[in-house]
C-alpha cells in the first residue's frame, strides 16, 4: 500500500470537490512510489484573498472568526476546474445533502431571566430509553452525529449506531465524527502549516484556486515546544532562555506568523505565552459552542497526544496525527470505530500527603493492565467529586500512557466552579450548566445517579493510593516510594531492557570523582543530574506545584540546599503559576534551591532540556554513569529526556524537589536522610513534605480568579520579539530552498487529480527489527539532534553551526532533517543488530552497517522496498505525525508488529504505510523471523475487496509464509490510506447543500437567501482575539513575503521544499506490493516514534549532523530534529537515529545497522542513502524518505500506523502468537509482499 506522492493527489481533490464515495483515498495511498528527489525552484506569488463569511464562534467573552460553509459560494469556481472534476462534481449533485433528518428535536434552551440562549438538539427529545443509559463520552458522539446528519457525510443510520451503542460497540462498527475545532503545537503544527503551504503551492500548480486551501474549523496552534532549558538556576533564565528560543527558531515563527495571516480560521498564541494543554483547559476550552444560535458541546482533536487533558474539563478530546488533523480542519468527518467504554469508579478519599501524580501513576498502571487500548475511559462514582479539576485534568493527561483513547470526566459542580475560577464570565457558565443539564449531559452528585452500561467496569479506592514514581524507562512502571531504593538495585542487577541496566556488581558502588568549577564533586549510579518541574501534566495542578514550593522552603529552612552540578528547572504551563508562586511567597524558596523558572513552555519533558556542565557530562561518559533524571512529566522512554540520562523517573512536583535534594534514587527515605541541616542534625523526607492541609490553604489563599483574567489577558498581546516578526501577506509561501526549517513538502509532487490503485509490497528487505514498547519518540524523535546522526550533517552540510541545530521538533517543517531523523533515537535497540543500542541498522544486500537513513537511501537508490518488524505496543507514546511521514519517506512500505498505538496506527495508515499484525499468538521470534530476510505482501489490486481486518498473506524469500491482519479498522479508514492526499474541502458536497437551497452545517440550516445576507454582514472579531495574534517584538519584527505560495530557500536546513509532491499528477499509478525487500532494521517490541524518528539533539556524528556540517552549519547551531521537522534532508537522516535504538541485525549492538547486501555495517541512512538526493509523523516519513516499503511488526500505535499508510508504508501485524522470532526472521532475507493489483481488491 505505498503511496507515492498519493496522499497529496488526493487532498487537491478534495480541495476541488468531494467524494461521496471515499474508495480513491485508498486507492491513491496503495499506489504511491517514493518521492521524486528532485526539488521545486524558489518561487513567489502574490494573490488576493477571496472574501470569505465569517461566524462568530463563542469564545467566553470574546469571540474568533471562523470560515462558514457558506463562503463556500465565493470559494466554488467551478468553471476552473478540469472537466473531469466537473464530471464528478455534476454526479455528486445527485447524491447532495438533504435537511437535517432530525430537525424536529431542535429545541429552544430558555434563560432563567426570560429569553432562550439558543437552540440545541434534544437528546432527551429522541424519547429512546437506549439514549439513558448511555456513557456521557458517547452521548457527546451522538450529539455530534444528530447535529451534523445530513444523509450525505452523516447518515441516520451512523445516528443508530450510535444510540444503540451497547450492541453496536462490540462489533466494531464505524461511525462518522466531526470535531468542533483543531489545536496544534509548534513542532506538529509547523509540519501541518508546511503541507498547507505545499497543497496551495500543488493548487496553484493545478490551475485551481490556492485560495480555496483554508482551515474550514476553528484552529488553535499554540507555540510552546521550541524553548530549552539552556540556562538556568538565574534570574534572568526565561529572557535568556527565549531570546536563545527566538534566535534559533525566527525561520519556523516568521512561517508560522505568516500561516496565521495566510490563512483563515487559524490563531497562533505566541511563544512564551505557556503549554498548549493548560492554555486550552484555562482558556481555550469552551464545553459548550454557542453558533449563531445553535448550542452544542465543545470537541477537539489536537495532534499532541496529551490533547486528551481536556477530557477533565468534560470536553470530549484525543490526540491525533497531523495527517488526520488536516483532514479535520479540511472539513472532513473523522472515520473511527464506535469505541467501548470503560467505567473506572473511584470511591473513597486521598490519604494525607498523596498528590494527583501518585494518583494518575496508579491509574496509569491498572489501566494498562486491564487493556484500554482504543478504548474511552469514563471516571465515576462518589469519589469523582472529591477531587479537584485540576487532578481530573492530570488524570485525563496521561490517557496516552494507559492506553485510552480518552480518559473523560463528565461536567459537575466542581467543573462549574473551576470555570469560574479561570476567568469564563458568570453569564457563560450558567448557558453552560443549563445546556447540559438540558440534554442530560450534566453530573450532580446531589441527586440520585441512573446507572449506565459500560464495556468492562474498573474500581479504586483512593485512600489505597500511596506515593510512587514510575521508572526507569516507562511511564507505566510505577514503583511505590518506600520500595524504590529495592527497584533501583533490581534495575541495576537486571538484563538491559525496560527494568534494567545490568551493572556488574563489582561496578554497582563505582564513584566518579571529578571538579564542577573548582569544587570537588562526585557522581555514583543513580545520582540526579536533571531535576525539572516541567509538563502539562503537573504544572496544570496548582496543589502539586505549591506543594513542591512547600518542600523547598521547609528544606531551606531547615538548611538543606541542592547540588549545584544538578541541573535544576521550573517551566510552569501558564504566567498564572507564575502569579500564584509569587503570591504564595514560595517562588523565593524554589529559587534557593535552583528551580528558577527557565520559560513557559514544554522542555525537559520533550527532551529539550538543554547541555548538562561539560564536567557533568564528561563524568558520566568516562565512567560509564548510570546517571539519572526526575522530572514531573509524563514520558520517561529511553533516550527522550537527555542522551546521558539512561535512567529517568516520572514524580510529582515536590518528589521532584526532594530527589533533587538527595542528589540520587538510591535512596531510602523512610530510613536515610536526605542531608544534614544547618543545625549539624540529620533532615529525613517527613521534615520536609507538606500535609495535605497545608497545601490547601497555600490553594485556597493564593490561587484567584484575577490571576487568569490577567494573564489571559495579556496572552493575547505577545511579547515584544514576536511582535517585531515581519511577515508577508502572500497568500502563497515562498519557499526558500536554503532553509533547514521549513521546506516544500514533497507529498503533492507530480500530483494528478485521480489516484491510482492498490499495490502490496514485494520483496521487501526488513528496514529495522524492533521488540516491544518501540515509541513514537523512538520512530521520530523530538529532542536534540545528535551531533553524529544524518539529520546533523545534513545541517552542518549546509553552514548551520551544532549550536544553531536545535531540536527535531523544532524542524518538523523541512522533511529533509526529519527523514533523516527518523528512527534516530539514540536508545532504539535493532535486532538486525543483536540487540545493539543506537541508530543505526544493516543493509541486507550489501551486510554494512548503516545509520537508518543510509541504509533506506540505499535501499531507495536500488529501487528496494523495505518493511519494519516490530513487537507489541508498536508506535506507542506521542501522537507524532513525523513517526509515519518519516518512515514513509525512507521508503518503508508495511509495518508487521503484534499490537500498535491507535493515533499512529491511523497515522501509518494516513502515510500509505501498511500496519499488519501478527495473528494470536505468533510474532517475529515465534515465526523465526531475522529480518534478514525479503517479504511480499498480498493485497488485493481491487480497492472494493480490501476489508477492515482481512487477512493478508506475508511470505518471504526464504519460504516462509505467514498471515497477517490489516489493521485498517474502518472502511472509510482504508480508503483514506494516504489521507493526506485526499482530504481537502469536501467541496463536491458543500457545493451541492448550496446548489440544492440548503446548508447544514453543526445542525445550522439555512437557504440560499440566508446565506447572502449573512456574507455582507461584517466580519467581527472580539478584541482579545484579535490581540492575541498581534504577537510580541520580537515576532511582529519578523519580515516575511506577502506571497500565496511560499519561497522556498535551497539552502534552509530548517525548511525545506518537501519531496513529495514532485513529478506528482492527477492520475498517480496503480498499486503494486513488494519485491525481495531487504530488511533495513530489525526489532523487538516497544519501537516508539521516538526510536524511529528522535526529536531530540542531533548526534554529532550522525548522518544529520554530516549534512549540517556539509551545509555550513556548526555543531552548536544544530538545534534537535524537532527543531529541524520543516526540512526532509534533515530529518530523513535522522530516521532510526535514536542512538539508543537496539537493532537484532548487529546482534543487540546499540545504535549500529547492518547492510545486508554489502554486509557492511552502517548508519541507517547510509544503508538507504546511495544515489538518493532526496530531501513524527516523521517517523512514517522519514523511513519512507529512506525507501522503508513496509513495517511488519507484532502491533502499532494508532497514530503511527497511520501515518505509515499516509507515507505509503505498509502496516504488516504478525498474526497472533507469532513474530520474527517464532518465524524464524533473521532480517538478512529478502522480503517480498504480495498486494493486489487492483485497488478495489484491498
Amino acid at each position: 500500500m505505498h503511496i507515492p506522492g498519493h496522499h497529496s493527489s488526493t487532498l487537491l481533490r478534495r480541495a476541488t470537490r468531494s467524494s461521496s464515495s471515499t474508495t480513491t483515498r485508498l486507492q491513491s495511498s496503495l499506489s504511491s512510489k517514493s518521492p521524486s528527489t528532485s526539488s521545486t525552484p524558489s518561487r513567489s506569488y502574490t494573490t488576493t484573498a477571496a472574501s470569505a463569511t465569517t461566524v462568530r464562534s463563542s469564545r467566553w467573552s470574546h469571540g474568533v472568526n471562523w470560515r462558514s460553509p457558506a463562503s463556500l459560494t465565493s470559494q466554488i469556481r467551478i468553471t476552473s476546474v478540469a472537466s473531469p472534476v466537473l464530471d464528478r462534481f455534476h454526479r455528486s449533485l445527485a447524491t447532495s445533502a438533504s435537511e437535517n433528518a432530525f430537525s424536529g428535536i431542535l429545541t429552544g434552551l430558555p434563560k432563567p431571566g426570560g429569553g432562550e440562549f439558543g437552540k440545541f438538539y434534544s437528546l432527551p427529545a429522541l424519547n429512546d430509553p437506549r439514549v439513558d443509559k448511555l456513557p456521557y463520552s458517547i452521548r457527546i458522539l451522538l450529539e455530534s452525529a444528530i447535529r451534523n446528519c445530513d444523509n450525505f457525510q452523516v447518515t441516520k443510520e451512523d445516528v443508530e449506531k450510535i444510540i444503540d451503542w451497547e450492541k453496536s460497540a462490540p462489533k466494531q462498527v464505524e461511525i462518522p465524527f466531526k470535531p468542533a475545532r483543531v489545536l496544534l503545537q509548534d513542532f506538529t503544527g509547523v509540519p501541518v502549516v508546511v503541507d498547507l503551504a505545499g497543497m496551495r503551492d500543488a493548487m496553484n500548480n493545478l490551475g485551481g484556486d490556492s485560495q480555496k486551501i483554508n482551515p474550514l474549523v476553528p484552529v488553535d496552534l499554540v507555540v510552546d515546544h521550541s524553548v530549552q532549558v539552556d540556562v538556568a538556576r538565574t534570574e534572568n533564565a526565561v529572557k535568556a532562555n527565549m531570546e536563545l528560543e527566538f534566535q534559533r527558531n525566527q525561520e519556523r515563527f516568521a512561517f508560522l506568523k505568516w500561516g496565521s495571516k495566510a490563512f483563515q480560521n487559524m490563531l497562533v498564541v505566541p511563544p512564551g505565552s505557556g503549554i498548549v494543554h493548560q492554555v486550552n483547559l484555562e482558556y481555550l476550552g469552551r464545553v459548550v459552542f454557542n453558533t449563531e444560535g445553535i448550542l452544542y458541546p465543545d470537541s477537539v482533536v489536537g495532534t499532541d497526544s496529551h490533547t486528551t487533558m481536556i477530557d477533565g474539563l468534560g470536553v470530549a478530546g484525543w490526540g491525533v496525527g497531523g495527517i488526520e488533523a488536516e483532514a479535520a480542519m479540511l472539513g472532513q468527518p473523522m472515520s473511527m470505530v464506535l469505541p467501548g467504554v470503560v467505567g473506572f469508579k473511584l470511591s473513597g478519599k486521598l490519604q494525607n500527603g498523596v498528590t494527583a501524580t501518585d494518583l494518575v501513576l496508579t491509574v496509569t498502571q491498572m489501566l494498562r493492565k486491564h487493556g484500554v487500548v482504543g478504548k474511552f475511559v469514563e471516571f465515576h462514582g462518589e469519589g469523582v467529586g472529591k477531587i479537584s479539576l485540576a487532578d481530573r485534568a492530570t488524570i485525563a493527561n496521561m490517557s496516552p500512557e494507559y492506553g485510552a483513547t480518552m480518559g473523560f470526566f463528565p461536567v459537575d459542580h466542581v467543573t462549574l466552579q473551576y470555570l469560574k475560577l479561570t476567568g469564563r464570565s458568570d453569564d457563560t457558565v450558567a448557558m453552560i450548566e443549563a445546556y447540559l443539564r438540558a440534554n442530560n449531559m450534566f453530573v450532580d452528585y446531589n441527586e440520585p445517579q441512573q446507572e449506565r452500561v459500560y464495556s468492562s467496569y474498573l474500581e479504586l479506592d483512593l485512600s489505597e493510593v500511596e506515593p510512587c514514581l514510575s521508572g526507569p524507562k516507562r511511564p507505566h512502571d510505577r514503583v511505590t516510594l518506600k520500595n524504590m531504593k529495592q527497584d533501583w538495585h533490581s534495575c541495576l542487577d537486571n538484563k538491559v531492557g525496560f527494568k534494567g541496566f545490568e551493572v556488574p556488581k563489582e561496578a554497582q558502588d563505582k564513584v566518579a570523582k571529578f571538579d564542577f568549577h573548582g569544587q570537588p564533586a562526585e557522581l555514583k549510579h543513580g545520582s540526579v543530574v536533571i531535576a525539572a518541574i516541567t509538563s502539562c501534566t503537573n504544572t496544570s495542578n496548582p496543589s502539586v506545584m505549591l506543594g513542591a514550593g512547600l518542600v523547598a522552603k521547609k528544606a531551606c529552612e531547615l538548611g538543606l540546599q541542592v547540588k549545584p552540578w544538578v541541573k535544576t528547572s521550573l517551566a510552569p504551563g501558564s504566567g498564572v503559576v507564575t502569579k500564584y508562586l509569587l503570591k504564595s511567597g514560595l517562588q523565593k524558596y524554589l529559587n534557593e534551591q535552583g528551580f528558577n523558572i527557565v520559560g513557559y513552555g514544554c522542555t525537559t519533558c520533550i527532551g529539550n532540556s538543554g547541555d548538562l556542565d561539560a564536567s557533568v557530562g564528561a563524568a558520566i561518559t568516562d565512567n560509564d554513569i548510570i546517571a539519572s533524571a526526575v522530572l514531573s512529566g509524563n514520558r520517561n522512554f529511553e533516550g527522550r529526556v537527555h542522551a546521558l540520562t539512561r535512567a529517568n523517573y516520572l514524580a510529582s512536583p515536590p518528589l521532584v524537589v526532594a530527589y533533587a535534594l538527595a542528589g540520587t534514587v538510591d535512596i531510602d527515605f523512610d530510613k536515610e536522610p536526605i542531608g544534614v541541616g544547618k543545625d549539624g542534625k540529620e533532615v529525613y523526607f517527613r521534615d520536609i513534605w507538606p500535609s495535605t492541609e497545608e497545601i490547601a490553604e497555600a490553594v485556597q489563599s493564593s490561587v484567584l480568579p484575577d490571576m487568569f483574567k490577567s494573564t489571559y489577558k495579556s496572552i493575547t498581546e505577545g511579547n515584544p520579539m514576536w511582535n517585531d516578526l515581519s511577515v508577508p501577506e502572500a497568500k502563497l509561501y515562498t519557499w526558500d530552498q536554503n532553509s533547514t526549517y521549513i521546506h516544500e513538502p514533497p507529498y503533492f509532487n507530480n500530483m494528478t487529480m485521480d489516484p491510482p490503485g492498490p499495490h502490496g509490497v514485494k520483496d521487501a528487505y526488513c528496514l529495522l527489527n524492533f521488540g516491544d514498547s518501540i515509541t513514537t519518540d523512538h520512530i521520530s524523535p523530538a529532542g536534540s539532534i545528535h551531533k553524529d546522526s544524518p539529520a546533523a550533517k545534513f545541517l552542518l552540510d549546509r553552514g548551520v553551526d551544532r549550536k544553531d541545530f536545535n531540536s527535531y521538533g523544532s524542524r518538523r517543517g523541512n522533511d529533509e532533517i526529519m527523514a533523516r531523523g527518523t528512527f534516530a533515537n539514540i536508545r532504539i535497540v535493532n535486532k538486525l543488530l543483536n540487540g545493539e543500542v543506537g541508530p543505526k541498522t544493516v543493509h541486507i544486500p550489501s551486510g554494512e552497517k548503516l545509520s537508518v537513513f543510509d541504509a533506506a537511501s540505499k535501499y531507495k537508490a536500488a529501487g528496494q522496498d523495505t518493511i519494519v518488524l516490530a513487537g507489541a505496543e508498536y508506535g506507542s507514546g506521542s501522537s507524532r505525525d513525523w513517526a509515519a511521514k518519516g518512515p514513509m519517506l525512507l521508503g518503508v512500505k508495511a509495518v508487521i508488529a503484534k499490537s500498535f498505538e491507535r493515533i499512529h496506527r491511523s497515522n501509518l495508515v494516513g502515510m500509505g504505510i501498511i500496519p499488519l499484525c501478527f495473528k494470536a499468538g505468533e510474532d517475529g521470534d515465534t515465526l523465526q523471523l531475522t529480518g534478514h530476510e525479503r517479504y511480499t505482501i498480498d493485497l488485493p489490486s481491487n480497492i472494493s475487496e480490501i476489508r477492515p481486518g482481512q487477512d493478508v498473506k506475508v511470505t518471504t524469500d526464504t519460504g516462509k509464509s505467514f498471515t497477517c491482519t490489516a489493521r485498517f479498522d474502518t472502511e472509510s479508514f482504508i480508503d483514506h490510506c494516504g489521507v493526506i492526499e485526499e482530504d481537502s474541502f469536501d467541496c463536491d458536497s458543500q457545493a451541492a447543500k448550496i446548489v440544492g437551497e440548503i446548508r447544514a452545517f453543526n445542525g445550522l440550516e439555512e437557504k440560499i437567501p440566508d446565506i447572502l445576507r449573512t456574507s455582507r454582514k461584517q466580519h467581527r472579531i472580539a478584541s482579545t482575539y484579535k490581540s492575541i495574534t498581534e504577537g510580541n517584538p520580537m515576532w511582529n519584527d519578523l519580515s516575511v513575503l506577502e506571497s500565496k505560495l511560499y519561497a522556498w530557500d535551497q539552502n534552509s536546513t530548517y525548511i525545506h521544499e518537501p519531496p513529495y509532491f514532485n513529478n506528482m499528477t492527477m492520475d498517480p499509478p496503480g498499486p503494486y506490493g513488494v519485491k525481495d525487500a531487504y530488511c533495513l532494521l530489525s526489532f523487538s517490541d516497544s519501537i516508539t516514534t521516538d526510536h524511529i524518528s528522535p526529536a531530540g539533539s542531533i548526534h554529532k556524528d550522525s548522518p544529520a549532523a554530516k549534512f549540517l556540517l556539509d551545509h555550513g552549519v556548526d555543531h552548536k547551531s544544530f538545534n534537535s530534529y524537532g527543531i529541524r521537522r520543516g526540512n526532509d534532508e534533515n530529518i530523513v537522516r535522522g530516521t532510526f537515529a535514536n542512538i539508543r535504538l537496539v537493532n537484532k541485525f548487529v546482534n543487540g549492538e546499540v545504535g549500529q545497522r547492518l547492510h545486508i547486501p554489502s554486509r557492511e555495517k552502517l548508519s541507517v541512512f547510509d544503508a538507504a542513502s546511495y544515489g538518493s538526493g532526496s530531501s513524527r509523523d516523521w517517523a512514517a516519513k522519514g523511513p519512507m524518505l529512506l525507501g522503508v516499503k513496509a513495517v511488519i511488526a507484532k502491533s502499532f500505535e494508532r497514530i503511527h500506523r497511520s501515518n505509515l499508510v499516509g507515507m505509503g508504508i505498509i502496516p504488516l501485524c504478525f498474526k497472533a502468537g507469532e513474530d520474527p522470532d517464532t518465524l524464524q526472521l533473521t532480517g538478512h532475507e529478502r522480503y517480498t509482499i504480495d498486494l493486489p493489483s487492483n485497488i478495489s481488491e484491498i
